[in-house]
């Protein structure tokens, strides 16, 4: 079990150690191979493969209410908490898989 899970990403690892969010957050991935995706709220099946995955947005605000509620503080903390580093893009928050040459994230 020990070596199966050492061979898992960091954030599959840990993601017992995540409290389960306030609601869905919506996410969208850039992929090495078949570039953007739409927005989705599945997390467990509609996430790409993580070997191919540049980056995932988050969008910490719950738009299902009315009016809708930022989550933006909670999100941070909780991906701090777990020390996976992510940069403010925008109303969004972008976890990288890795950045192309010459580019650069900012990271928060």
């Amino acid at each position: 079990m020990l070596n199966a899970l050492a061979s898992q990403p960091r954030i599959v690892r840990e993601a017992p150690l995540i409290p389960e969010p306030p609601f869905p957050p919506a996410q969208k991935c850039e992929s090495r191979t078949k570039g953007p995706a739409e927005w989705d709220g599945e997390w467990y099946y509609h996430l790409r493969p993580f070997s191919c995955v540049e980056w995932v947005d988050i969008d910490p605000v719950d738009r299902d209410h009315s009016p809708p509620i930022d989550h933006t503080a909670e999100v941070e903390a909780a991906l701090r908490r777990i020390h996976v580093p992510f940069s403010r893009e925008g109303q969004y928050l972008r976890v990288w898989g890795y950045t192309r040459p010459g580019s650069a994230a900012v990271f928060a």
